[in-house]
């Protein structure tokens, strides 16, 4: 199965870039950061938290929502 664009576009940046299991947990964190595509804001009308099943108990979720 081919690569979508999108994925070409993240292994090509990600080309030269150590392993992040090889920095430090700040040198991985700063690397995250410096890599991530940053747009407009999407507007939140609201958010919602709930809780879902889980193996060991309730698991906390939040939910945004565009429409009020």
């Amino acid at each position: 199965m081919p690569l979508t664009a999108e994925t070409q576009a993240v292994l090509k940046m990600r080309e030269g870039v150590p392993p992040s299991h090889t920095l430090t947990p700040e040198q991985a964190r700063a690397q995250s950061d410096a890599m991530r595509v940053r747009g407009e804001e999407e507007p939140v009308a609201r958010v919602e938290d709930r809780t879902i099943p889980g193996p060991a108990g309730e698991i906390p979720v939040r939910v945004y929502s565009a429409r009020p």
